[in-house]
């Protein structure tokens, strides 16, 4: 039986890989969420996710929670010629995946960070309210994919900015990395909680908090790559 990928996202702890002749562990903490014919769901390490034997769609752009993905504006249009055809076709596969990764930080935020359909941004609290009320991903996607790409379009430069979740979402996890690290001492806990409290009561990242993060993370050759200015 062969698996289709969905999505990368950052998971807790060990998992055995679903996938491959003898099942193995994984302890990245990044991993492959992959789905058979019959709906089930499972884990799989990010190699096996590539490998044309155990997938269906090994090369496949899907929503990878763990990297900032790159966007592209609808309204930019810089090819011409045969290319433009090309260019337009890439921009459908990115706006495809942009909504996907976005309704996914949306799912993962609501019960990471206490995330509610409060925000400053009508449509955000409308997607929120459709999560709460367990609407299917795939049903909000087919009814309000266009409302998505407009949330990540007007979003921009917000704290509810495709990147900027992308972000906070990457933050906690990376301080959960350094919570379940045995060389974690009581002192470090209570800062790394009191991180997560300054995301969850305000919805953004303190500049001098990531930054004593970023040093926690360097001794586990560890980084977070990026988190947006505005």
């Amino acid at each position: 039986m062969k698996w289709k990928v969905l999505r990368h996202e950052f998971v807790d702890g060990i998992f055995t890989c679903r996938l491959g002749v003898k099942h193995h562990t994984v302890s990245s903490g990044i991993a492959a969420i992959i789905e058979n014919d019959v709906g089930e769901i499972a884990l799989s390490g990010p190699c096996c996710a590539k490998n044309a034997k155990y997938v269906i769609n090994p090369n496949e752009k899907v929503p990878n929670l763990t990297t900032n993905l790159i966007k592209i504006c609808r309204n930019e249009t810089k090819s011409s010629g045969g290319d433009k055809a090309l260019s337009l076709a890439n921009k459908e596969i990115v706006k495809n995946i942009n909504r996907k990764l976005y309704l996914e930080l949306l799912i993962v935020l609501i019960p990471l960070i206490g995330m509610d359909d409060d925000t400053h941004c009508e449509n955000v609290n409308f997607i929120i309210g459709l999560i709460k009320k367990g609407y299917d991903r795939k049903e909000i996607l087919r009814k309000y994919g266009f409302l998505l790409l407009d949330i990540i379009d007007e979003s921009n430069n917000t704290n509810y900015s495709l990147d900027y979740l992308n972000a906070i979402y990457t933050y906690i996890k990376k301080i959960d990395f350094l919570l379940n690290q045995n060389t974690c001492s009581n002192s470090d806990k209570d800062f790394l909680i009191g991180c997560k409290k300054y995301v969850m009561n305000h919805g953004c990242i303190s500049d001098k908090q990531f930054a004593l993060v970023q040093k926690k993370l360097e001794q586990y050759n560890s980084r977070i790559k990026y988190v947006p200015k505005f």
